[in-house]
């Protein structure tokens, strides 16, 4: 896919006078250079120790990196993001939050506070420290953290993919070693349809993550969802999350196979599902990311129902009309039994009432079309019941119909 980088750069900085994160602002705007990409270093909203990762942080992020895509041709799997102390902080926390959205992320001289690496599965995630930055236990908490990735990497080969620095003789300022980063995040595409998705809620929920949703009852400090996809087959573990939506594409599964999903072990679903356009647009409202619009969806939960692109299964009644049902037996052409039998529907009512001052009022249930003649053609109007007409309008035949 054709299209720029966009590399999304964090200030230091944090509970201190405005000037002084101004300052932050503008070293980080001068700090690292890509070779190839946009380049932006936004001023944090607030001037508070958390400024970049408080509950509107992801929606900022998320504008901006659509405003990118949109007018600069960003390609939206071509998005980086890394921050320098408080923006390191930031870092910690987005990187694992937004997951979804970044290609790589690197984390420079920050504190990880109560951040989880879990949801890193499918990015590149590097953490640069200087081995002397003490302070609130810093290197510290990078050690625990590269333990963490390690441990992650050893148990699940194929993602988490990641680079530890921590300079010995450094301390806060790391003099620039840790722009090592830059060349090595470049080299990562992101895969918005990954064949394995963990996703941990954190204290800013969320309600989409790959190709994963829930409901925003269901989006809860702390619940995890782990996802594979194997063949035609789709396996969700949710222990704690009541339903879970499975947002399809192409890249993730063949649509014209039948496909199989199961939550904690058990099938709830098993058949065809249609493309349709207004999953896509549904998806594309939420989140201009063309990359991970799905144009099915499937939403399973621990009771029964079952709904398909948003409608329950059962729902699909038949019309009005004469129908036969057959029971056939081992052999095919042999009937067991059949029944006729014939669905009718009551005619919606129309009444009109005409006025002194010439004018028709109709009063109808359905729909209201109108035709020149009797005999048609019939057009819907489109209108809400009551309806008044002057005395001068061409729509001269009426009917109301389901």
């Amino acid at each position: 896919m054709e299209g720029r980088s966009l590399w999304i750069s964090l200030h230091g900085g944090g509970s201190a006078p405005a000037s002084v994160n101004d300052q932050q602002w503008q070293n980080q705007i001068q700090l690292y250079q890509p070779k190839e990409g946009y380049y932006v270093a936004p001023r944090a909203p607030t001037d508070s120790w958390n400024m970049w990762f408080q509950p509107h942080i992801t929606p900022l992020f998320d504008r901006l990196i659509e405003n990118f895509v949109v007018k600069n041709r960003v390609n939206p799997n071509k998005v980086f993001v890394m921050g320098y102390s408080a923006g390191g902080d930031g870092v910690y926390q987005i990187g694992p939050r937004m997951a979804d959205r970044w290609a790589a992320a690197s984390m420079m001289a920050g504190h990880p506070n109560d951040a989880q690496p879990d949801n890193l599965r499918n990015i590149g995630f590097g953490l640069f420290m200087g081995g002397n930055d003490s302070s609130y236990n810093r290197n510290g908490m990078a050690e625990k953290w590269k333990g963490l990735l390690s441990k992650l990497k050893k148990g699940d080969p194929g993602g988490y993919d990641h680079r530890v620095r921590i300079y010995p003789d450094l301390g806060h300022w790391m003099q620039l070693k840790d722009a090592e980063s830059l060349p090595w995040m470049a080299k990562f595409t992101r895969n918005p349809w990954p064949d394995k998705v963990i996703w941990r809620q954190d204290s800013v929920t969320q309600t989409r993550f790959y190709w994963l949703g829930v409901s925003k009852s269901d989006h809860v400090n702390g619940r995890r969802i782990e996802a594979t996809v194997k063949g035609q087959t789709i396996s969700l573990t949710a222990k704690q999350t009541s339903r879970v939506k499975v947002r399809l594409s192409d890249e993730l599964v063949d649509l014209d196979r039948s496909l199989v999903v199961k939550l904690n072990g058990k099938q709830k679903f098993s058949g065809k599902v249609d493309r349709l356009k207004s999953q896509m647009s549904v998806s594309l409202s939420e989140r201009v990311d063309h990359t991970s619009a799905p144009s099915a969806t499937i939403t399973v939960g621990k009771d029964s129902n079952v709904r398909v692109n948003g409608k329950l299964i059962g729902e699909n009644f038949l019309d009005a009309g004469n129908y036969r049902a057959v029971l056939f037996g081992d052999d095919s052409y042999k009937e067991l039994a059949s029944v006729e039998f014939q669905i009718t529907t009551p005619k919606p009512k129309l009444r009109g009432i005409r006025n002194a001052d010439g004018t028709l009022t109709l009063t109808f249930e359905g729909e209201l079309e109108y035709a020149p003649t009797v005999n048609g053609p019939w057009r819907k109007l489109n209108s809400k019941s009551p309806k008044t007409f002057s005395p001068t309008s061409r729509k001269r035949f009426f009917r109301a119909a389901n």
